[in-house]
């Protein structure tokens, strides 16, 4: 993993690029859920009531309404949330991605991984939701208490209560600084007052998991102009904000942090840095921040 791109990370981002510059090029194609996914959601999940937890504030979750950022196609954490007890669920995606097919996809597996002696979580469970392939994605998402909603005007509309926890999972860091102001801010007036925010942001190159030859730092050698005038794209769009970034947006909006995690990198992680030219616009940030690979953290409207 040196400091020269593979041919083979060449040829993807030109194919992300081409594809965004086609009329709906763009668009989330349909992806099939699989467990190791599903289950990876069920675990953040679960993170995010323990937080809560910690935060004497389960009881928001679980008698309250809860808003998924970025649901995207396999909603595994509303079913989970629903299966907690969770009777109203706002779900909201940037680029609706979710059908009847995943859905009903994403159900079977969930019921498989809940009702698995082995998962470590059971005594939560309050009900399941029923398994009905065939039925229609709105009435399906009624029936658990779920509503699709859509941003106008800075406005998430569609919710007809205030939100009492919002979470985002690995999605924010798709989304530009612009607009990422603007949810932030949009999430900040949903919420009711005491209300948390919580989000897993992963910080690693987008490309990482396609392309083993390249560094998970790879994103931070180049210039803001190559970043986002040749590799950039909205097929595969990675905003490479640090988490002193992601700090200063969430108080912008008015969100008092109250868990703020960015894990330390490891030693490896530290060499692997090293090894990458990295470019003078990330200078003003140390290498422990470069290097961290992720970031958790819980925000309260005060």
């Amino acid at each position: 993993m040196g400091d020269t791109p593979s041919m083979n990370w060449l040829a993807k981002v030109a194919a992300c690029k081409v594809m965004s510059m086609i009329p709906g090029g763009a668009t989330p194609q349909p992806v099939a859920p699989d467990r190791v996914k599903v289950e990876q959601r069920l675990a953040i999940g679960m993170q995010y009531l323990e937080s809560l937890e910690k935060l004497g504030a389960a009881g928001r979750l679980k008698a309250g309404a809860h808003f998924d950022f970025g649901c995207g196609s396999h909603p595994a954490i509303p079913l989970l949330y629903y299966a907690l007890g969770c009777d109203r669920q706002f779900l909201f995606d940037p680029t609706p991605s979710l059908d009847e097919s995943q859905l009903d996809a994403t159900i079977a597996i969930f019921l498989e991984i809940i009702t698995d002696p082995a998962w470590p979580h059971s005594e939560k469970i309050r009900r399941l939701p029923e398994h009905k392939p065939g039925c229609q994605l709105m009435e399906h998402l009624d029936a658990m208490g779920m509503t699709c909603v859509t941003l106008c005007d800075g406005k998430f509309t569609g919710t007809d209560a205030k939100i009492d926890v919002a979470t985002s999972t690995r999605v924010l860091r798709h989304i530009d600084i612009n607009e990422l102001k603007a949810s932030l801010e949009s999430i900040h007036a949903s919420l009711r007052k005491g209300g948390y925010f919580m989000a897993t942001v992963r910080l690693e190159d987008e490309f990482v998991d396609i392309d083993p030859d390249i560094s998970r730092y790879n994103h931070l050698r180049y210039s803001p102009w190559v970043w986002e005038k040749l590799i950039n794209s909205r097929t595969m769009s990675h905003n490479r904000l640090r988490p002193r970034d992601y700090r200063e947006l969430l108080e912008n909006a008015g969100l008092c942090i109250e868990r703020f995690d960015t894990g330390e990198p490891a030693p490896a992680d530290l060499e692997e840095l090293r090894n990458i030219r990295v470019h003078p616009c990330f200078a003003h940030y140390p290498p422990e921040e470069l290097g961290a690979r992720f970031l958790t953290f819980a925000a309260r409207k005060v």
